[in-house]
């Protein structure tokens, strides 16, 4: 069937250049980094696990000055053993999430604003 479909497109490609068909150069496509080891180096790695143990810093704060997302900060972490930190939202912290949620901001609004995963954000709403 493979070779049925390919030589029809021979024969279309031939009838077009037959009738003065010019095909258009394009440019080679750049290589498209879709493995975290392409887009992080081990000394990245490295800094990603040492700012997450020495605290102050979300995973999704790690992810934008990385270039990453929180899923792949997790990732990292894993991958070096340390387990991440579950921070429980307060009833206040809840309150002023559902508050967003409803004003009509997005989960991923509510995220960068609070320095919360979205993933932690989409946990909240769903117990509230």
């Amino acid at each position: 069937m493979q070779r049925h479909s390919n030589s029809v497109k021979e024969m279309v490609l031939l009838d077009r250049i037959q009738q003065g068909y010019v095909p258009v150069e394009r440019p080679p496509r750049t290589a498209v980094k879709w493995r975290l080891s392409d887009k992080l180096t081990d000394q990245d790695c490295a800094a990603i696990v040492t700012a997450y143990r020495a605290g102050g810093v979300s995973l999704v704060e790690l992810g934008e000055q990385f270039g990453v997302s929180d899923y792949s900060i997790r990732k990292v972490l894993r991958r070096a053993g340390v387990k991440p930190k579950r921070s429980p939202a307060t009833d206040e912290a809840c309150r002023a999430i559902l508050k967003r949620r409803r004003g009509g901001q997005s989960v991923t609004q509510i995220a960068r604003e609070t320095g919360r995963s979205e993933t932690a954000i989409r946990l909240i709403l769903n117990e509230l």
